[in-house]
């Protein structure tokens, strides 16, 4: 993961899951060791990628939403694509003093 966020899987079947291991962030320390991770995504499937800034951050409701948080987000949103789930995405969790900036 190298400091990030766990990419989340989200299955043909509707079900979420994280893809990853725990690691240190990069530049902690020089002899950290990284693997790669392969994952082949089937005719249906997509891989969620999303920084710490959205998952810890505050949305909506004044509170963090970690790792298992975004779930019910995304399962919420899962039928959009491209531009339609992104707006969606930030119309929903948008605090909203901010909402007005867009």
């Amino acid at each position: 993961q190298a400091g990030h966020p766990y990419p989340i899987l989200h299955a043909k079947e509707g079900t979420f899951h994280h893809i990853g291991r725990d690691s240190l962030p990069i530049g902690i320390s020089q002899t950290a060791r990284f693997q790669d991770h392969h994952l082949q995504l089937a005719l249906g499937e997509r891989l969620i990628l999303y920084s710490d800034g959205f998952s810890d951050g505050a949305y909506g409701q004044n509170t963090a939403r970690g790792k298992e948080g975004l779930q019910p987000l995304f399962a919420r949103v899962q039928h959009l694509h491209g531009p339609a789930l992104t707006h969606s995405i930030l119309k929903i969790y948008t605090p909203p003093a901010i909402k007005h900036r867009w």
